[in-house]
């Protein structure tokens, strides 16, 4: 190289070009296009059928999260996602550090995780559920 002093900024633009490639990637898979003429036909609003998905899904979830087997993870779930309660106070409450807070949470979704798998529910069915 001429001017090795200038091999960062060539790096740096090199991993540049790279991002933006990997992002045209994403952006382009097929799997997630969809025609315009079926946006169209997608209901503005949602309907009664849909609400009454979504209350049968909620109280499928809510099922399933009475099924952990353990009653620490269904309570740092409840508490942190459901009542929204802060972190510090589940800690205090259950005599937790903070960092091992972290890891029992990753824990318990991870085995909510599977147990919505196991009955059968999606990512999308909890998605729709989030808005």
């Amino acid at each position: 190289m001429q001017q090795p002093e200038q091999i960062a900024g060539y790096i740096f633009q090199v991993a540049m070009n790279l991002l933006r490639n990997r992002r045209r990637m994403v952006a382009e898979r097929a799997d997630r296009h969809v025609d315009s003429e079926v946006l169209g036909h997608l209901p503005a609003d949602t309907d009664a059928t849909d609400r009454w998905l979504e209350k049968k899904i909620a109280a499928r979830v809510k099922r399933i999260l009475q099924e952990l087997s353990s009653p620490r993870d269904r309570e740092i779930l409840v508490r942190f996602y459901l009542q929204e309660e802060e972190k510090a106070a589940i800690c205090r409450d259950l005599g937790l550090e903070s960092d091992h807070f972290d890891k029992v949470l990753h824990r318990a979704r991870a085995r909510l995780k599977e147990l919505l798998e196991a009955s059968g529910l999606s990512r999308s069915d909890l998605f729709m559920l989030c808005l």
